[in-house]
Formats: structure tokens, C-alpha cells, sequence
């Protein structure tokens, strides 16, 4: 067989191998679309991103972007789009969409009696005082000096701000925990400011 035909031969079984989504233009094996799709005319044929989803409070079909990750594994006219998905506050009790809450609070690890809305979080704005990005921080809104930790680190963005208090509690966690370890391996911890070295005491 010549060089050409074997060429050919390969291409046509790459082709069949992959093929294009006609929205994203990806091409992609069998398994990365629907089974109705797989022989669907080129023109037409969408991957399992691209083939919209039924959101069951609007009842608009949408696509994987209009979903968090969470609905969008839900099957379809279960998931519902980030546009209706709604969470409740745990301290105003109220029902709020994604642009309610900053990222943290929105996180699906945090437990819903200690999730608040942006605008429990920070109540009303005092001057000199910041707010502590930390769901689970017994006051928020603390005064700038207590955030001294971390004033010396340039352009710190709010929404990983932490007061000293929760800083200090998160160091003493790393520190009990490397305790732990090194009482397993036998060996002793020289305590650094924001770090930890471990030494063998053999």
C-alpha cells in the first residue's frame, strides 16, 4: 500500500474517531456527547456542554455557563441556572441569589446557619472598620487594627481578608495538627512565624 493511501486511511479513521460540536467547535470522542448527538449532521451535532439544559423555575433552556457545577450534574429540568438558584441567608432568614452573597459565603461547604448575605455580612458601613471573610468568624465587622496581620501585604482583596483572631485560630489548628504528625515520626517542631520545620531529633 502507498504512503498516500495509508495517510488517507488514518485521516478517515481520526474522523471517525472525532468528531466537532457545532456550537463550540471542539472535536472529541464518542463519549463526550449525548448518544442522540454522536450521528447528528455536522451543522447540528452538540457536545454535552454545549446542549442546553431545562432550568424547572424559569423554564428556559440554557447552557453549561448558566449553571454552577452542582446543578448542571443534575439531570435535565432538575438543575436549576444560576439565575433561580437561591440560598438562604442564616441570619436574615431570607431567600437570595449568587450576587447576594460574596464568594465565600456562597460556597456549598459552608453550612446554611452560618451563611450570611453580603449585606448581613457587613452590616451598615462603619468608617476604620473592615469586614473578616471568614464564614465562620464570631464578629465580622472588627476595627482596621485588628487586621494587622495582613496590612503589611499589598492589595489584599476583601473577599480573602482575615482578622488576626481567625488567623491566629488557623495557625494554632496547622500547629496542632503538625504536632500530631510529628509525635507519630518521633521527631520535634521548631516553630517559625508563619511556618513550620521539622527536625529529627535522631
Amino acid at each position: 500500500m502507498c504512503a498516500s493511501c495509508t495517510h488517507t486511511g488514518a485521516s478517515q479513521q481520526s474522523s471517525v474517531q472525532s468528531r466537532s460540536c457545532s456550537a463550540c467547535h471542539k472535536r472529541d470522542s464518542k463519549h463526550k456527547f449525548p448518544d442522540d448527538q454522536w450521528d447528528a449532521p455536522d451543522a447540528e451535532r452538540l457536545c454535552n456542554d454545549c446542549v442546553p439544559k431545562s432550568c424547572p423555575q424559569c423554564k428556559k433552556s440554557k447552557r453549561k455557563q448558566a449553571f454552577s457545577k452542582e446543578q448542571w450534574m443534575q439531570s435535565d429540568g432538575i438543575g436549576v441556572c444560576k439565575a433561580c438558584e437561591k440560598k438562604r441567608c442564616g441570619q436574615c432568614k431570607k431567600l437570595k441569589s449568587v450576587g447576594c452573597y460574596n464568594k465565600n459565603m456562597w460556597n456549598e461547604d459552608v453550612d446554611e446557619e452560618m451563611r450570611k448575605c453580603s449585606e448581613c455580612l457587613s452590616g451598615k458601613r462603619k468608617k476604620g472598620f473592615w469586614t473578616c471573610a471568614n464564614p465562620r468568624c464570631e464578629q465580622p465587622q472588627k476595627p482596621i487594627a485588628d487586621f494587622s496581620r495582613i496590612a503589611t501585604k499589598a492589595k489584599i482583596d476583601s473577599r480573602n481578608r482575615r482578622c488576626n483572631t481567625c488567623i491566629e485560630k488557623f495557625d494554632a489548628e496547622i500547629h496542632t495538627h503538625w504536632l500530631e504528625e510529628a509525635t507519630k515520626l518521633q521527631v520535634s517542631i521548631v516553630v517559625i512565624p508563619c511556618c513550620f520545620k521539622i527536625c529529627s531529633q535522631i
